[in-house]
This record gives C-alpha cells, sequence and structure tokens, in this order.
C-alpha cells in the first residue's frame, strides 16, 4: 500500500502554500498535484478539504467570504476539527494573502512541487521499465522532473517616458466640482443631508438639467447602492420631488453570483459586475455608494492601508476606464471631534480612503430645519482656492426628512471645511449647548467669566466647548468698552 507524501515544511510555511493557491490557483501547474492529504498539520489538511471540496462541486475556486462561510460551517458540522488552531491558521492564510508575500509563497511552493517531482519520477521509472520503454526516455524523465520550478521568470520593470505620453484634459460630470473617470467623496455628519444631495444630483443628471450654476449636464443614467434609506418610502419621494427620469435611476440590490445565489453588493469582489452592467446600460454617468464603508467587504479592516488601497484603487480603475463618475459617501469620526486638525483626518479608517479619491467634500448643516448646508473642499487634488456652495431644504409635505425644494445661494461665502468643522462639528453633548447659549444671551451680552462658569454648572460643558456651542448660534465675543474691563458675549 502506498503511503501519500507529507510537506517536508515548518508549518508557517505550510499555511503559506495554502495561501499561495487562494492566491495563484495552479500558477504553471504548480498546484496540480497539491491536495488535502498532502498537509502533515490537522488544521492545515482541514482548511485544504474545504478548499478542494469547493472547488470538486463548483469548479472554480471559492472568494474568501464564501471560504470564510465553508470554514464556519464546517466547525459547525464537525467538533472534532481544532477549533482555536482552524481559527488561527485561518486568520494566518488570509493574512498572508493581503501582506504581498506572494514571492516568498511561490518559492516554497515550487520548491514543493520540486520535490514531490523528484519523488514521483521514482516509481514513474520503475513502470516505463516494466514496458519496456528506452531509457533515454527515462532519462529525459528525470531531467524534466529536476527542472521542475527552477525556471523561475525574472521580474522586471516597465516604464513609460512621459513624451510617450498623451496630455488629457479633465471631462466633467459637474464642471470644477464633480470629474468624471474619478473618485470623489462626500463626507459629513450624520443629517446633514449627504445621501439628499445624492439623490438630488441623481435627478439632475437623469433628466440633463443644468446644474445651479448654469454649467452643462449631460443627461444619463444613475447606479445608486445604498442601504440606509427606504428606497419606496423615502428616495422614491424626493426623485420624483427633483423632478427625475426614474427610468434612468436605479438601485443595485445585490448580486447574483456564478452559484446562483443572490448576496449583498462588494467592492471588493462584484466591480467586474459593475463593469458589466455600465457596459450594458451603455449611458451610465455617476455611481453612488452610500455609505462607502458599507461595502468594503464582509471582515474587512477599513484600519488597514493595504486593505482599502487595494480596494479603492481598483473602484479607481473601475471609474477611469468607464468614464464613470464614482462618489461614495462617508460619516466622519467622531473620536478627534474635540479637536482642532485637518479635516482630512476625520475620515473614518486608512488614511488610503482619502488619498485614493482625486476630490473631497465636506458638508456641514448649522442645524436649523430652514438653515443653510454647506458643501466645501476637504481635498481637491486638481485645483486649490475654489469656492464652496451653500443651499437649504425646503421641506415637501412638512416632511423634512424625506426632503424638499433644495434652494441654491450663490451670494454666501462658504467657510473653508476645518471652520465648518468649528462650527457646526455634531456633538450629542453640544446640541443641547446651543439653546442654552440662545437663552442665556437672549436677555443682552453676557461677561465670558460668569458665561463659562453658567454653561459648566449647567451643562457640564468646557469652555472651548461652550465656545463651539456659541459660534454655533451666531453669538460673538465683544472687547471691553469704556471703563469695562472684561470681554462678553452677544447674539
Amino acid at each position: 500500500m502506498t503511503t501519500e507524501p507529507k510537506l517536508e515544511f515548518t508549518q508557517a510555511v505550510q499555511e503559506n502554500i495554502l495561501a499561495m493557491t487562494l492566491i495563484a490557483p495552479d500558477t504553471n501547474g504548480v498546484f496540480d498535484a497539491i491536495r488535502p492529504e498532502h498537509y502533515d498539520h490537522p488544521a492545515c489538511r482541514a482548511i485544504a478539504v474545504l478548499l478542494y471540496k469547493f472547488k470538486q462541486a463548483y469548479h472554480r475556486q471559492p472568494t474568501l467570504e464564501e471560504l470564510a462561510e465553508e470554514f464556519e460551517m464546517a466547525l459547525k458540522a464537525d467538533n472534532r476539527l481544532p477549533d482555536e488552531e482552524f481559527r488561527r491558521i485561518f486568520d494566518h492564510v488570509l493574512t498572508a494573502m493581503g501582506e504581498g508575500q506572494f514571492d516568498y509563497v511561490a518559492d516554497k511552493a515550487l520548491a514543493f512541487a520540486r520535490t514531490q517531482a523528484q519523488r514521483n519520477v521514482v516509481s514513474d521509472a520503475a513502470e516505463m521499465l516494466k514496458k519496456g520503454k528506452d531509457i533515454s526516455a527515462i532519462k529525459e524523465k528525470i531531467d524534466a522532473s529536476m527542472a521542475v520550478g527552477k525556471a523561475k521568470r525574472k521580474s522586471h520593470l516597465t516604464t513609460i517616458s512621459s513624451d510617450q505620453r498623451v496630455l488629457k484634459q479633465p471631462t466633467w460630470l459637474w464642471p470644477e466640482k464633480f470629474q468624471k473617470g474619478k473618485v470623489t467623496l462626500l463626507a459629513g455628519d450624520p443629517s446633514s443631508g449627504k445621501s439628499l444631495f445624492l439623490t438630488w444630483m441623481a435627478a439632475q443628471i437623469s433628466a440633463g438639467r443644468l446644474w445651479p450654476d448654469n454649467t452643462p449636464c449631460e443627461a444619463g443614467s444613475v447606479l445608486v447602492i445604498q442601504g440606509e434609506e427606504d428606497w419606496e418610502e423615502v428616495v422614491k419621494a424626493r426623485l420624483i420631488q427633483y423632478g427625475a427620469d426614474e427610468s434612468k435611476v436605479a438601485e443595485v440590490t445585490g448580486v447574483n453570483d456564478s452559484s446562483g445565489e443572490d448576496r449583498e453588493f462588494s467592492l471588493d469582489i462584484d466591480l467586474e459586475a459593475m463593469r458589466d452592467e455600465i457596459a450594458a446600460r451603455g449611458d451610465v454617468r455617476m455611481v453612488a455608494v452610500d455609505p462607502l464603508s458599507g461595502y468594503y467587504g464582509r471582515g474587512r479592516n477599513t484600519n488597514a492601508e493595504s486593505e482599502m488601497r487595494r480596494i479603492l484603487m481598483a473602484l479607481s480603475k473601475l471609474a477611469k476606464e468607464t468614464g464613470v463618475a464614482v462618489v461614495g459617501v462617508t460619516h466622519l469620526n467622531k473620536s478627534s471631534l474635540k479637536d482642532d486638525i485637518d479635516p482630512i483626518y476625520r475620515i473614518p479608517g486608512s488614511i488610503a480612503i482619502m488619498a485614493v479619491c482625486r476630490t473631497a467634500w465636506l458638508m456641514a448643516w448649522d442645524g436649523k430645519p430652514d438653515g443653510l448646508r454647506y458643501l466645501q473642499r476637504m481635498k481637491n487634488s486638481r485645483r486649490a482656492g475654489l469656492l464652496g456652495m451653500a443651499f437649504n431644504i425646503r421641506a415637501m409635505d412638512g416632511d423634512g426628512a424625506k426632503g424638499g425644494d433644495i434652494m441654491w445661494h450663490d451670494e454666501v461665502e462658504v467657510p473653508s471645511a476645518r471652520d465648518l468643522l468649528r462650527l457646526y462639528a455634531q456633538d450629542s453633548k453640544e446640541r443641547p449647548a446651543h439653546a442654552w447659549c440662545r437663552t442665556y444671551l437672549a436677555s443682552g451680552p453676557k461677561e465670558s467669566a460668569a458665561l463659562w462658569a453658567d454653561g459648566f454648572a449647567a451643562l457640564g460643558l468646557s469652555e472651548q466647548a461652550l465656545r463651539r456651542a456659541l459660534l454655533a448660534v451666531g453669538a460673538r465675543s465683544v472687547a471691553p468698552r469704556g471703563t469695562e474691563t472684561a470681554y462678553k458675549w452677544t447674539l
């Protein structure tokens, strides 16, 4: 009885070979001979079995999400599996896939393939001798086995000199604001109006109406990936209100994958399906993702720069190759709320999220029902110094949640993104302070020292927090006059 050979490598190397089979299956035929029984570590073998069974059933590689599901089901079905060890190695395999250890893993996998070829050639040679084959044929077989994995192709740089490139001018969805073929970020606190603004943009594009600054808007379709608003109840009402051609605005409700199963859209694995949809429609002008963080893919670490850069670079490539404007929505990170920092550091997750986007807009709201909503650039890698925009919303049918007429104010001076965050940062502790400040100053100017003391006694807020609340309600500081010695605050 012939015993299957085992891997003569450490457990860590076996784990990396598993990762390589997921990264580049059957590269140059290297992995054809690697079967689950070749692994001598129980947990490695168990993972290899899952991979092998999936490939046998569906004739393709599983996605990471599918492999994770197989893994979870296997643990539930078979209590004999080494649960904690299994999870640790599975995490190691996925980590290896994400850290660029491809060359290292490939070298080890090729070494294993060469070892297996040299082992197998002995039995092959014996069979050939029994069949009366010429010794030269046997020698050729042995030489071939020794050559496995040795002819590894050397990597080299590819370059293009600048004089070989063609100068291109940017093309615009909304001139100087939202560029075609690029990813634009729209950031802001909850309820600042980001989703409503995107729906208004979709309506404008679908109907081909002029933008508020009287620049042209090319009519076309819009694909919306969103999960925070009820389409029938909220989004549709807004589209009707804004005069959209609803046949041109479509929600991406999910993906029907190759196995016939329906699942949620993922930026990590479904961009080719998105590319196909854009090609099929032929007139897609914008893809809106709201929120961006909801569609990175299950288990993705938004703080891992390598993961986020890989996913967003692929999204950027899709935008460039299709000429579609991609607009991603994100909330602001409240952990830095009280810090006077550059607004780009208020984007949650890795800095790669901001780095990959061509332009980023901040949306801020003064908190009043009919108050102004401001749009100001947080980042523009093409031009600096362009003015922001301001609008307010007149609620329709008494329901401001569904939206209303958008009234643009081109005469309003829009503060910088940094100042907007100082003025209108949303903090649950500071919102009640707005009402307190208005009431406190309603009877006239108050000295600063008394205001800080009374504010702390009433609300427990610091001087810095009270200053933000005062600015948010339009109060100002007045210098001492005449015989006065103290600064005062007044509305």
